[in-house]
């Protein structure tokens, strides 16, 4: 009897104490991940060409960027989304022949400058999807089609060249208007390091 009032009594206590513990767990699954830290700033650089870019608005009434085209160059391409490598640089497209939008910014189309990357050309010389971006002129028409099936119209404005290491915040933040950004490698190519030596941007505005 001793012994059956023993295990009777422990039980009870083993009882009440898995059922606090459970209840405290509860607690922290259930409110210890329910707020959400403030949204930074993203530091980011694309190989070798270091900025800063703001954190973009979490609503937009526009759907993601699926296809470029450019008209005057004859690119009409699938569009990728990247990220950032480990070591902090904008990622880059996967494959020769896509462009890929820096996800971390601002959805082409809203306000805030948009940045679509695209390689000029592989290591076996093989041609990239902006090989021939240099060509483009002033007025030339870009078009981002988003998947809800409408599309934004850029007009170039501006083309400039920036060596990599220089920082250069007017290619991925504006403080107003609506734009989109294409950079592409530029210059000679440096052997010895395996890259080129400029970048080339091509800075276009929404059209009216």
């Amino acid at each position: 009897m001793n012994s059956i009032r023993y295990l009777k009594s422990h039980w009870r206590l083993w009882s009440t104490l898995a059922l606090s513990l459970a209840s405290l767990l509860f607690a922290f699954f259930t409110f210890g991940f329910s707020e959400k830290p403030a949204a930074q700033p993203v530091v980011s650089v694309i190989p070798q060409m270091i900025h800063t870019v703001a954190a973009p608005a979490l609503q937009s009434y526009r759907g993601l960027p699926v296809r470029l085209k450019i008209p005057a160059i004859g690119v009409d391409t699938k569009i990728e989304y990247m990220g950032d490598t480990p070591s902090g640089d904008m990622d880059v497209p996967k494959g020769l022949v896509n462009a890929g939008w820096y996800k971390f910014g601002t959805i082409p189309g809203d306000t805030g400058s948009s940045v679509i990357a695209g390689h000029v050309v592989g290591f076996k010389n093989e041609p990239g999807v902006f090989i021939r971006l240099d060509r483009l002129k002033l007025g030339d028409l870009l078009l981002v089609t988003d998947a809800k099936a409408k599309t934004a119209s850029f007009t170039v404005r501006e083309l400039k060249t920036y060596d990599p290491t220089q920082q250069h915040d007017e290619v991925f933040n504006s403080v107003s208007g609506t734009h989109l950004n294409l950079i592409t490698c530029a210059g000679d190519w440096d052997s010895g390091h395996l890259h080129y030596l400029k970048r080339l941007v091509v800075f276009a505005d929404l059209s009216p």
